[in-house]
């Protein structure tokens, strides 16, 4: 009975020491893996606030250069139809200059009301 005893012990505490062994490996695992995914992302937040960097500055280089804009005065029966058609490039879309007018002017609606100052690209 004693040497069971004795042995039944042993393997509680064999248990035990494995039980404990196991658990520090996943701690170890865990915190690898931890590190490992900060540094990950470390790497692509850095990658990527570079990229952004360098494109970002072909950006402000090509709208740097100063817009210059004409203004014409709504009169009685114009729209922006009408202005637009006037004032656009040859061959440019009337429905983008159209887009663009409204944009500069901050307009919501193709509403215009006589004496108006339209800005025009």
């Amino acid at each position: 009975m004693m040497i069971q005893n004795s042995r039944l012990i042993h393997n509680y505490h064999s248990r035990q020491v494995m039980l404990t062994k196991h658990n520090d490996n996943n701690k170890g695992t865990y915190v690898h893996a931890a590190v490992l995914g900060a540094l990950l992302f470390c790497a692509v937040f850095f990658i990527s606030t570079m990229f952004s960097f360098f494109f970002d500055q072909d950006v402000h280089a090509a709208s740097s250069q100063p817009q210059i804009y004409s203004y014409v005065e709504v009169e009685s029966g114009d729209t922006l139809w009408s202005i637009a058609s006037q004032y656009a490039d040859q061959g440019q879309d009337i429905r983008e200059y159209i887009h663009q007018i409204k944009g500069i002017n901050h307009l919501k609606n193709s509403h215009l009301q006589v004496g108006q100052k339209l800005l025009l690209p």
